[in-house]
């Protein structure tokens, strides 16, 4: 997974770099309709909003994956619950594996489901 980020960061940084050096006149931005007017290099005008929207994307991201973590974190409570249960049932539950334990012995004869009938 590291290499892929490596493979796609490095020629994205490559061109973000590139795109910087290529543009770096002034320009005079306006919002209306407010009078006052900004000079900035116009690789600013693009890279700023892009790493907004990256910012923005990766805040939704990360709001989207909560009620994922807040399930896993109960599934996980209740696994471990059940586990400790599971482990005091077994330690209190007699051995089957003894020499006149009911586990060992067939089971009485007719007791295998219906009986013929004469």
């Amino acid at each position: 997974m590291r290499i892929i980020a490596w493979l796609v960061g490095l020629p994205l940084a490559v061109i973000v770099v590139l795109f910087a050096v290529s543009n770096r006149q002034a320009i005079t931005i306006g919002f209306w309709p407010f009078p006052e007017r900004i000079d900035a290099p116009a690789y600013l005008i693009g890279l700023i909003p892009l790493a907004l929207g990256l910012l923005v994307g990766a805040g939704l991201a990360g709001i989207g994956t909560v009620h994922a973590r807040y399930r896993h974190r109960s599934a996980t409570r209740t696994i471990r619950a059940l586990e400790k249960r599971m482990a005091e049932l077994l330690a209190r539950a007699p051995r089957l594996t003894g020499p006149d334990s009911d586990a060992t012995k067939p089971p009485p004869a007719g007791s295998g489901g219906s009986t013929p009938r004469g």
